[in-house]
Parts: C-alpha cells; sequence; structure tokens
C-alpha cells in the first residue's frame, strides 16, 4: 500500500525561491509586482529559500565553493530586505572572499 497522501499542488510559494536565490532586491521587487504576489505567499518564499540557504551553507561548506556561496548570498538578500527588519551579522557581510550579493 502506498499512501500519498494526496495529490495536490504544492505551495505556490516554492516558485518565488528563485527569486531569493538570484535577483538582487529591485529585480525582486519587479517579478513580485508581476506576479502579483501577496505578502503572505512572499513570505513563505522567503522562508523556503531560507531553508534552502541555511542547508547549501552547512552541506556544502569546505566541499563546493560555489553552492556554498550561493547559500550565503542568499542569506544575505533575506537579511538585508527591508521587509523583514533584519541586521546582517558580520559573519556574512564580512566573510572572506565574499562576492557581491
Amino acid at each position: 500500500m502506498l499512501d500519498t497522501a494526496g495529490f495536490a499542488p504544492a505551495d505556490p510559494a516554492l516558485d518565488l525561491v528563485a527569486a531569493w536565490h538570484l535577483l538582487d532586491r529591485p529585480r525582486r521587487s519587479i517579478l513580485r509586482t508581476r506576479l502579483g504576489s501577496s505578502g503572505l505567499e512572499w513570505e513563505r518564499g522567503a522562508a523556503w529559500a531560507f531553508e534552502q540557504a541555511i542547508g547549501l551553507v552547512w552541506y556544502y561548506r569546505g566541499t563546493d565553493p560555489t553552492m556554498e556561496q550561493l547559500g550565503r548570498s542568499t542569506l544575505y538578500r533575506l537579511l538585508e530586505d527591508p521587509s523583514f527588519n533584519c541586521a546582517v551579522p558580520p559573519a556574512i557581510r564580512q566573510r572572506p572572499g565574499r562576492r557581491s550579493p
């Protein structure tokens, strides 16, 4: 017996994760406006991106610098976004070899 718990569409906020991984603030704003994402949907997308970014930094630390850096740049984008009212910790902001997000 296979219990699939029902076949339903995934959370549409998952589609917003790429915005946090790849786009700077002005481009994220354009994307959000054009998609018509609600505040709650946008926050869920940010939460999904946060979960992925933490995993990227942890899993790829010391083995794949490109993937680790993707996680760090996503964390930076999330933390510097004014809608979340966070301070970017020095460990993320001043990491040696860190490229601009």
